[in-house]
Parts: C-alpha cells; sequence; structure tokens
C-alpha cells in the first residue's frame, strides 16, 4: 500500500472519529437539555374537581415524557402560609432540577405569575403573592423572572382565573424541556412576602412562630434543632409554652409515645423544627392558635 493511501485511510479516519465524537457532544447536550425529571405540584385545588387533571393534561401534552407528582392539592383555601411552609418542607426533598408550581392565591389573576430559579437549581412556578417567603427565607435564589412571554402560554388570552393551567402548568412544561429561564419574562427585584418572626433566644427563652397546622393538630413552628439544643433542653425536661395567647406547660420528648395518654408535650418534628402537640389527641382542640402566632418556650429549672 503506498504512502498516500495510507494518509488517506488515516485521514478517513480521524474524519469519522471527529464525527462521532461531535453527535456524542450533540447527544449529551439534548440529555442535559431535557435531564428536569420531575414537575410536583401544590395547590388549593383539592381532589374533586378537574383542576389539577387539566393541569396535568397541559403539561404532558408538551412534555409527554416529564413525571408530574402531587405534593398536596388539600392546602386550605387561600391559606398562602399553610402553602408556603408545605412547599419549603417538601421541597427540600427533591433532587435537583425539580420544577414546583405552587398555586395557592386569593386574589388570583391579580397577582405576576412569577419564576423563582433558586442556586441549588430547584425552580419555583406560582402567583408573586408571598406563596414563596420561607423559599426566599431559606434557600439561596439566584434569579426571580415575571413571567410575560406569551410564547410559552397557552394559546390564546390565559384565562384570569386559571393561572395554573393556562401560565403555570405550559412554563413549567417547557422549562422541562430546557427553555431557558431568561426567555420565560423578564428578572425582578421585589417579589412579595409576608413577615416571618426570625426563631431566636433572649433571655433564656426561645421565639419563633407557628409555621403550619398538621391533620393531626399538632403545631410546626419555626424554631429550629439547633436553638432549643443552645436553650440546654434535654429529654424529659418540662418546658413553658405561650402560643399565642395561650400558656401551658408540656414535657420536651422524642416521639409522641414518650408522652402520656392526654398529655401536652414537644419535640423535634420530621421538619427539624420545634413541634407542639397531644399525645393521642389535637392541641387545636384544647386552644385556638392560628398560623403566624408567635410562640415563646423556655425551661423550667
Amino acid at each position: 500500500m503506498s504512502k498516500r493511501k495510507k494518509i488517506l485511510i488515516f485521514l478517513c479516519i480521524f474524519l469519522i472519529f471527529l464525527i462521532i465524537n461531535y453527535c456524542s457532544q450533540k447527544k449529551g447536550q439534548k440529555i442535559e437539555k431535557t435531564s428536569f425529571p420531575v414537575i410536583a405540584l401544590l395547590s388549593d385545588w383539592g381532589d374533586r374537581d378537574f383542576y389539577s387533571g387539566a393541569v396535568k393534561g397541559v403539561i404532558l401534552s408538551i412534555n409527554p415524557e416529564v413525571k408530574v407528582v402531587d405534593i398536596s392539592h388539600n392546602i386550605p383555601s387561600f391559606d398562602i402560609r399553610q402553602a408556603s411552609a408545605q412547599l419549603y418542607f417538601s421541597s427540600r426533598e427533591f433532587p435537583e432540577k425539580t420544577i414546583f408550581i405552587a398555586d395557592v392565591d386569593p386574589g388570583p389573576g391579580l397577582s405576576r405569575p412569577i419564576l423563582v430559579v433558586t442556586k441549588n437549581r430547584k425552580y419555583f412556578i406560582g402567583p408573586d403573592n408571598g406563596i414563596f417567603t420561607l423559599i426566599y427565607e431559606n434557600m439561596k435564589v439566584e434569579k426571580i423572572i415575571h413571567l410575560t412571554n406569551k410564547r410559552y402560554m397557552v394559546k390564546g388570552k390565559p384565562s384570569y382565573t386559571f393561572f395554573g393551567r393556562d401560565i403555570f402548568a405550559p412554563v413549567s412544561a417547557w422549562l422541562s424541556k430546557g427553555i431557558p429561564p431568561d426567555k420565560l419574562g423578564k428578572e425582578i427585584n421585589d417579589p412579595v412576602k409576608f413577615k416571618v418572626l426570625k426563631a431566636h433566644i433572649k433571655n433564656n427563652k426561645c421565639y419563633g412562630e407557628i409555621l403550619f397546622i398538621d391533620r393531626y393538630g399538632n403545631i410546626i413552628t419555626n424554631i429550629s434543632r439547633d436553638l432549643i439544643n443552645k436553650l440546654n433542653v434535654k429529654l424529659g425536661d418540662r418546658v413553658k409554652i405561650k402560643a399565642g395567647n395561650n400558656e401551658f406547660e408540656a414535657r420536651f420528648v422524642n416521639t409522641y409515645a414518650q408522652g402520656e395518654l392526654g398529655e401536652f408535650i414537644c419535640l423535634i418534628s420530621s421538619t427539624d423544627t420545634l413541634e407542639i402537640a397531644v399525645n393521642m389527641g389535637k392541641i387545636t382542640d384544647y386552644f385556638l392558635v392560628l398560623i403566624g402566632d408567635p410562640v415563646e418556650i423556655r425551661k423550667i429549672e
């Protein structure tokens, strides 16, 4: 074989290698581009009406390969604080690149539709009414986008009463297909937030607030495990608690069954924050407490 033929063969092999490598890179880019595996839904739509089904239909019509997960559709109607807490605590358990739709809105159609992008690569879509307050408070936010690009919404004019179907659903689906957030609208820096009492210790008391009340009637606060440790509260210690306008004593335990039947107890919840409860009962049957009420706790020496 002549030297010239050898060179030609070598060049052909090298060219084939370059083509294969280029195609592999393009394929890899495509996989990366469509690597949003989950869209998670949280709302007050309930499970009786068509709302959640319609939202899923819009999402799957745009991206039939995405996984759609229900966090809850039983948030109390219009309860933004409850929704914010449930969203924050559940979102911590999802993988990077999960897209969340949170749609609880006392004034549907009046709040700006927004996309919140966090630095740990999670995406939150919903109304700019304070629902993302605990995300802002506890996660590092990279940018907030006011969703204005109609190209990525339903065709025609979106309904003012169902942004979940007409804006949030299609935007989440296009985002899952790799559309960059910057193409969805304009960046803003003035999101709506509700006030949260930052948990802290002062004069041997720990102060915080009620984040939500679960279906068992247990009070979940924003007082962290670390603050309880700094207060030097240990297993079996008795504490004085003030929740809203109610004052009572409780015993610090690890789990509900360590309390006597009907005993007031407190413990570190699965949220890693202080929980106030009654063993085999509902603390809300004893006291009137509301989400956002202040909470105080001190150790009884």
